[in-house]
């Protein structure tokens, strides 16, 4: 168990680790890509690059000079993925961007999109419904498609990787950065008697009470992660390819195109859903720093490392060298801290007014024991197990995590959350989103 961190942690550690038209897909999803027009200095794959976080990280690697592929599950499908494309063009940086096909559950899916890059992005999940879905079968409906999706992109990496090296390539793929959750952590807040605080985890510490049956996706993101680092440790360890999982709290934000995120869940709740406060804790973190910080972590912009005095290093003896666990997170939030947000911007609150819509309003004895059992006992009734398995980690409790790590090896500065909470009222209440 690690050390329960305050915000001036300083103690030391040390860490071990570290645009041609569209054509049509055809029947049997083999590869098709849309022509890139020139190159940027490097060139990165996005996986997932349509969804509410690879959409915001394509638009930051575009803006930072680079070129992407990004690939989606079908290029037939115009509409998943055609307001990323107009995102670009508004900024012009469209030039710079290419479009694959690729499926997560196809071997081989992804090499003509990795072949001439410089490092790939996964921050798909083959599953766009993990977070909701009621399964009886989890190990073949959830945890092998998430897992193995993890596996395939490896194998995939190191395929062009062994090819790379044994061509002598000056230009040569160097690192995975994928897309895991504070969830592998922990899903479960810790009271520290001793210093009678609530726990701060950080990147050493592996969620170990999630399995099929008890916190199924938080049991898939950890297994996936193990099964990523150990692939590397093991048989594909003379690679040389590097690898990185950033694990991101909940994220909040706008997003690009209008679709609802399960992110946006808690701010939505707190408009339309629920009529009084209740104890929901919830971690949280802008989607654009999560985006940012997957750059940071791809492109190594970390501060220079000369001793381990510097305090955010993490041991592990878990991870290799060439390995790295990286929490993005900002701070832990709860209804009523998302309402003072909103409370404090006049216009949404007469944009409120005018959809007839109302924050909660403070009941005393609901935020208490007596409100969080209330709240524990309908989502049991009426939500699906995988969303109830998470809220009892947070229902009432603290969940807390570290960002000492991210600040200070890379130098992230953190989104006010008040600001990050605003834009995503009002993005969610001009595209109606709540109906959604």
């Amino acid at each position: 168990m690690g050390t329960n961190y305050p915000e001036d942690y300083s103690q030391q550690h040390h860490i071990t680790t570290i645009n041609q038209q569209q054509e049509l897909a055809t029947n049997n999803m083999e590869e098709t890509s849309l022509p890139l027009k020139e190159n940027s200095k490097r060139k990165y794959c996005v996986i997932g690059g349509s969804g509410f976080l690879g959409s915001h990280l394509v638009m930051t690697l575009l803006r930072r000079g680079h070129a992407v592929n990004l690939t989606v599950r079908n290029l037939g499908k115009v509409e998943n993925y055609e307001f990323i494309k107009k995102a670009a063009c508004q900024e012009g940086l469209d030039d710079n961007l290419q479009f694959f096909q690729a499926d997560l559950a196809k071997d081989g899916s992804f090499y003509n999109a990795f072949l001439d890059c410089d490092g790939v992005f996964a921050t798909a999940c083959p599953l766009d419904d993990a977070l909701t879905r009621n399964s009886s079968d989890p190990k073949s409906e959830l945890f092998d498609p998430i897992v193995n999706g993890v596996k395939n992109v490896v194998r995939e990496c190191v395929k062009i990787r062994k090819e790379q090296n044994e061509r002598n390539d000056s230009r040569r793929l160097k690192r995975l950065i994928f897309t895991s959750s504070i969830t592998a952590v922990s899903t479960d807040a810790l009271w520290d008697y001793k210093s009678k605080s609530w726990h701060y985890f950080d990147e050493a510490e592996w969620n170990d009470k999630a399995s099929l049956t008890q916190c199924t996706y938080a049991y898939c993101k950890t297994m996936s992660e193990r099964e990523a680092f150990e692939l590397l440790k093991g048989e594909f360890s003379n690679t040389q390819l590097e690898i990185a999982a950033v694990l991101p709290s909940t994220m909040f934000g706008p997003s690009i195109g209008i679709r609802k995120n399960i992110g946006m869940q808690p701010i939505i709740s707190s408009i339309v859903d629920i009529p009084a406060h209740v104890r929901l804790f919830c971690p949280s973190v802008d989607v654009r720093d999560v985006a940012l910080a997957h750059c940071l972590v791809m492109e190594k912009t970390s501060k220079p490392v000369n001793d381990q005095s510097n305090g955010f290093y993490i041991d592990h003896d878990y991870l290799a060298s060439n390995q790295e666990r990286v929490i993005v997170h900002n701070n832990t939030i709860c209804t009523r801290d998302i309402c003072q947000a909103i409370s404090k911007y006049p216009q949404a609150l007469q944009i409120l007014e005018k959809k007839k819509l109302k924050l909660p309003t403070q009941i005393p004895f609901l935020e208490n024991t007596i409100g969080d059992k209330i709240l524990l006992l309908g989502a049991y009734l009426t939500g699906p197990k995988p969303q109830y398995d998470l809220l009892r980690g947070m229902v009432g409790k603290e969940l807390h995590f570290s960002n000492n790590y991210v600040k200070g090896k890379y130098g992230l500065e953190f989104t006010d959350l008040d600001q990050t909470i605003l834009e995503t009222v009002m993005h969610i209440l001009e595209h109606d989103m709540h109906k959604l």
